[in-house]
């Protein structure tokens, strides 16, 4: 198992911290497996916007990575499923 920091835009962190977005599309250059941490670094969206309260809730969340598939992505690309630890 490892733990991952990853960065996310501010308009997909406020996705997770609603509970609408559940997963990631990710370029597989860590070799990501079932059962790893993933923990996120917030970073400004497109027009640099970045609410801290959603940073600070964030940022402090950490996820396991509870399924993995590679279908009908681009090479070396996969898609993750994630549940929130408590």
């Amino acid at each position: 198992m490892k733990l991952h920091e990853i960065k996310i835009e501010e308009r997909y962190a406020r996705e997770k911290l609603d509970k609408i977005k559940s997963f990631e599309i990710r370029k597989n250059d860590r070799e990501y497996e079932i059962g790893d941490l993933v923990v996120y670094k917030v970073v400004p969206d497109i027009e640099g916007f970045c609410d801290f309260k959603v940073i600070g809730k964030l940022e402090k969340k950490v996820f396991r990575i509870v399924n993995i598939t590679d279908f009908a992505q681009t090479d070396n690309y996969i898609v993750w499923q994630e549940k929130e630890l408590k």
